[in-house]
């Protein structure tokens, strides 16, 4: 176990990515955001949506936004960022949120400066 320890920071962030993405994608579709069609539908329940209830889905959807963009910049900090590059941007291409909503709005991913973390996100429960 002792050779794997190296690559368990990697795994921790890419775990944290992949989940970052996900929480994304869900609201995304809570607000029926990006005209996103998903197999099973736009959110039915969004007009009964209180008004809090929707402020607070706003904010963590910005919140999983920074949450991703973080995730990103810290899988391509450090060791393995290069050997580890191209399987991550494949798995983005392969995966049919990222690939047909989030990369169209965010070809500049790669270079874009990680923005401060909204304060609102530092509160926010999960």
């Amino acid at each position: 176990m002792g050779s794997l320890s190296p690559l368990r920071p990697r795994l921790q962030v890419l775990n944290k990515l992949e989940g970052a993405f996900g929480e994304l994608e869900a609201y995304h579709w809570q607000l029926n955001r990006e005209n996103t069609r998903f197999e099973f539908g736009a959110n039915p329940f969004l007009s009964c949506m209180q008004k809090q209830e929707r402020e607070v889905s706003e904010q963590m959807l910005a919140c999983s936004s920074w949450d991703v963009r973080n995730g990103l910049k810290q899988f391509a900090a450090g060791e393995g960022a290069r050997r580890y590059a191209g399987p991550i941007e494949q798995w983005m291409e392969h995966d049919p949120w990222i690939s047909r909503v989030w990369l169209p709005h965010n070809l500049d991913w790669r270079d874009r400066p990680l923005e401060p973390r909204p304060s609102f996100c530092r509160s926010a429960s999960r």
